[in-house]
């Protein structure tokens, strides 16, 4: 199969794996929901230990999320198992990978406060370093989630290598997924907090896309079991 043949079908099971996997894909977001709530009641407001405190419970049900997108964009299924086995690698991995930038925000949320109160130019720095540290790591954390699913047999150095690589070759991939979470929290701030629901499905799955496009240019994923006649048929069905 050729790289052109595995993106069409891999951005066509990102679109039409919406439908049949939707209640797999509407409970991992009800958890990414309610594990964000939970947090929210714990530390409400965007503070520095408000950051920490969401990466930390929010990184095991994303991370079961991004398994569901991982298995219905690579494999074209998904059942309620992949979710469930995720929860530990999301503890294991899925924390370290997504507390890394929640840090980075954490410290610029200082920075930002300390150039408030002192106006002290100097500490436009600290405020300029941080923020561009905390916007390489999002997308970086969004790389090593999927990476962390698709590649389980991969040491965590190892995942961590790949998604280094994959996003220095495709950054524009993966901030896709980082931009869009960013227009579903501001749609959902602006119409109604219940819209929250539907945004960490597409969210994952569009990760999940950039983690597998890129990832079969470089050998590192195969899209198996699908040839270019495959792909005709179903098109003209």
């Amino acid at each position: 199969m050729t790289v052109a043949t595995a993106h069409r079908v891999l951005l066509r099971r990102s679109m039409r794996g919406i439908w049949p996997h939707l209640p797999l894909l509407t409970l991992g977001s009800a958890a990414v929901c309610a594990c964000a709530c939970l947090a929210a009641l714990i530390a409400p407001g965007v503070t520095p230990p408000a950051l920490v405190l969401s990466a930390i419970l929010v990184a095991p049900s994303v991370t079961a999320l991004a398994a569901i997108a991982n298995t219905v964009v690579g494999q074209d299924d998904s059942d309620i198992r992949w979710w469930l086995a995720a929860w530990s690698v999301g503890v294991r991995r899925g924390i370290p990978a997504v507390l890394l930038p929640a840090v980075a925000g954490a410290l610029l949320l200082v920075a930002v406060q300390v150039w408030q109160h002192t106006g002290a130019p100097v500490v436009l720095v600290s405020v300029g370093v941080s923020g561009a540290v905390t916007a390489g790591l999002v997308p970086l954390s969004v790389a090593v989630l999927h990476t962390t699913c698709a590649l389980p047999e991969r040491t965590a150095l190892g995942q961590w290598r790949t998604a280094a690589e994959l996003l220095v070759r495709w950054p524009v991939r993966f901030l896709a997924a980082p931009v869009l979470l960013g227009l579903g929290v501001w749609a959902a701030t602006q119409l109604s907090v219940s819209l929250l629901l539907l945004v960490p499905a597409p969210v994952t799955l569009v990760g999940a896309a950039a983690l597998w496009t890129s990832a079969v240019e470089t050998g590192d994923l195969i899209v198996e079991d699908l040839t270019e006649n495959d792909l005709l048929e179903r098109e003209s069905a």
